[in-house]
């Protein structure tokens, strides 16, 4: 029944956007779908429907927190010193010109926060770079990962520098002090967009696999116990196809991991998102196992995100992105094919950056976070997929500034998921903003 309520409500809302002037439709048309959902969760509130999640976040309840470090690129979460409490990796910078050409200055902050109440220092780690706007494009690559790399039982942190060609290594100490070390890739050398810290073939070491844009390949770089002199393996595809984006997952369910890449190819009409996976034979040579492509050719393709869980809760890995305005998700075969759905339709959103993947109210459904950076939303997506439930995404209200990257981590200590918002207030600083996760039912 309350699916036929919102399809009527959804019917009026569509014959009334058909009377109004093309200026005005997407205000409009966000306006009313958000009533909607005012009206659809209140349905469900006085239904008493149990089984229908609410929006699994609340405000938390001090403001939000300005820092004086530039402005934002990515954050990510973990206990960097040690302490039983969540910090943050921030990547922040600026731009500013010298004779006539654009330099982007970057740098990586440990952020601490006492969480309860919103009061924070922050420590600028070793790593600081100068690069010039343009090709190529000499700076650190918008990602960084929080893990123990060496495996002493630390939290490192890792990055990668265009400029330099190098996976940056600042190796943490446990108590939040860091030694900066460098990963030289071999070889030819594109632009690193993305990449991922993970023991691929499971000898124990840490291996680096890399998605370099503009070669449109996928290298990994063995770690074999020093990774400085690692051997690494390459899979290039044919010209006009570029990798973009890269995670490893078991997707065959042989309890090895597999590498998937997000690429981006292009026709006489436009862009096309694909996916390939690969595994690793005896000799640590990538074999193509599949490629499956995302959606219709499209002349706007703007931000490559890529996120992986179970979201079908079938026992198989899938992976979830999104391109011009929707979200698709690739569902596992549990043999390393996918079968591909649109999810949800992002009104006006045409950029996306981040995605991530996680159960904010502990219902056991995985809830998306997106990052759009078009219209300068956060969106999360409420319920679970399939079955008799509908999932409904809404944006997140209200954050400071343009989001730029958001990350989850339980900071309160409540067994429970937060999320933490970066955000850029226009004026060279950073703002973060907390949500704190909520119990289904709560």
């Amino acid at each position: 029944m309350r699916g036929n309520q919102l399809q009527e409500y959804l019917g009026v809302a569509s014959r009334v956007m058909t009377t109004l002037t093309t200026e005005v439709l997407k205000a409009v048309t966000f306006m009313v779908l958000f009533g909607l959902l005012v009206i659809y969760t209140g349905n469900a509130s006085q239904q008493g429907d149990t089984g229908e999640d609410l929006f699994p976040l609340e405000l938390a309840s001090y403001f939000p927190i300005e820092l004086d470090v530039g402005q934002p690129w990515f954050v990510t979460a973990g206990d960097i010193d040690g302490d039983g409490y969540i910090d943050l990796v921030l990547l922040s910078g600026d731009m500013f010109m010298v004779e006539h050409e654009y330099i982007l200055r970057t740098w990586a902050y440990f952020v601490k926060v006492d969480w309860s109440t919103g009061g924070v220092t922050h420590t600028r780690l070793l790593l600081e770079h100068m690069g010039r706007m343009g090709p190529p494009v000499e700076i650190l690559a918008p990602f960084a990962t929080i893990t123990d790399f060496d495996g002493d039982g630390h939290c490192d942190v890792v990055l990668f520098d265009n400029g330099r060609r190098a996976f940056v290594v600042l190796r943490g100490d446990g108590h939040g002090s860091f030694s900066e070390e460098h990963v030289i890739v071999p070889g030819r050398y594109g632009f690193v967009s993305h990449f991922v810290v993970a023991d691929v073939d499971g000898d124990g070491y840490t291996d680096l696999v890399l998605a370099d844009h503009l070669l449109g390949s996928v290298r990994i770089l063995w770690g074999e116990g020093q990774v400085k002199s690692a051997r690494s393996s390459v899979y290039t595809f044919p010209a006009g196809h570029n990798a973009a984006n890269v995670v490893t997952g078991d997707f065959t369910g042989d309890g090895r991991l597999e590498v998937a890449v997000l690429g981006i190819r292009t026709n006489e009409i436009g862009p096309i998102y694909f996916v390939a996976v690969f595994s690793l034979d005896e000799s640590r040579q990538l074999n193509l196992l599949s490629i499956t492509e995302i959606g219709e050719p499209d002349p706007v393709v703007a931000g490559v995100p890529l996120a992986l869980g179970d979201y079908n809760r079938d026992g198989h890995l899938d992976l979830l992105t999104a391109r011009s305005e929707h979200g698709y998700v690739l569902l596992g075969r549990g043999d390393g094919t996918f079968v591909v759905e649109e999810v949800y339709w992002l009104l006006g959103e045409k950029a996306v950056s981040q995605i991530i993947l996680a159960d904010l109210d502990a219902d056991g459904c995985l809830n998306d976070i997106v990052v759009g950076v078009g219209l300068g939303r956060v969106w999360i997506m409420t319920g679970c997929y399939g079955g008799d439930r509908l999932g409904l995404v809404v944006p997140v209200f209200p954050v400071f500034g343009w989001p730029v990257s958001v990350t989850v981590a339980d900071v309160n200590r409540d067994g429970t998921l937060d999320v933490i918002v970066a955000s850029n207030p226009g004026r060279g600083s950073t703002y973060l903003t907390v949500f704190l996760g909520t119990r289904e039912g709560q």
